[in-house]
């Protein structure tokens, strides 16, 4: 491809970047489906990954799940086509665009309520993020994976993904999600009926609501449970 046909797509893409930014989605998706019409007579897979991306992103600012849903499955499929050559020169940042798509395609389509198909493609997502060391991603991912398993009320698969979440955002000094993932083993305990690691869950986020009064509105939800109002707290 010639510095040329280069400045062109790039031109392109970042057109219909600003349009977005603007809110012209419409007008985004104009340019981009030019971008991919080219992209395809050329063969060149690596720019479709930010295209069909890009495009999902505009349908999806539009409240059209179902084509942003698609374009994000196109997304990761010309991601993992690229990656299968481990010399590309933009490797990395196809790793990064991939574990974007699929953390976009599994919140999209948990939200349609089909939590079967989102878990794995939160899975993927884990996986990718593992292998480009991202931590805050990682603990996204498990979180994602606890509530699903959670609301399909498997109970141990939901806590090892949150106590794993626990132990990055212990260590990653990520607090916010740290309060979210005791809040969501708190509430499965209430579901066991597990008085004692409750009230050790709910002393933990008090004491951290001491520190970051954000986490109160964790120990108010929690003091509504049937099990808190069994307890005795002293």
């Amino acid at each position: 491809m010639s510095v040329d046909d280069l400045q062109f797509f790039r031109s392109l893409l970042l057109q219909s970047q600003n349009a977005i930014s603007l809110g012209r989605f419409e007008d985004s998706l104009i340019l981009l489906k030019r971008l991919e019409q080219e992209c395809l007579e050329r063969n060149m897979i690596e720019l479709l990954c930010s295209t069909y991306s890009a495009m999902a992103e505009a349908y999806r600012q539009l409240d059209n799940r179902l084509a942003a849903i698609d374009m994000f499955y196109k997304s990761c499929e010309a991601c993992r086509e690229v990656l299968k050559d481990h010399d590309s020169n933009k490797y990395i940042l196809i790793k990064q665009n991939l574990r974007a798509s699929l953390g976009n395609l599994a919140d999209l389509i948990r939200d349609t309520g089909d939590l079967y198909s989102a878990l794995p493609i939160y899975k993927e997502m884990e996986s990718v993020a593992q292998s480009l060391n991202e931590m805050n991603w990682i603990q996204a991912s498990l979180n994602n994976q606890g509530f699903i398993y959670m609301k399909l009320k498997k109970y141990e698969l939901a806590l090892e993904a949150f106590e794993k979440q626990e132990k990055i955002c212990r260590q990653e000094k990520i607090k916010g999600d740290l309060g979210k993932s005791l809040y969501f083993q708190a509430l499965i305990y209430n579901e066991k009926k597990d008085i004692k690691e409750f009230y050790k869950l709910f002393k933990n986020i008090e004491r951290l609501s001491e520190e970051n009064n954000e986490y109160r509105i964790y120990l108010d939800e929690l003091k509504r449970l049937e099990l808190y109002n069994s307890i005795r707290f002293t």
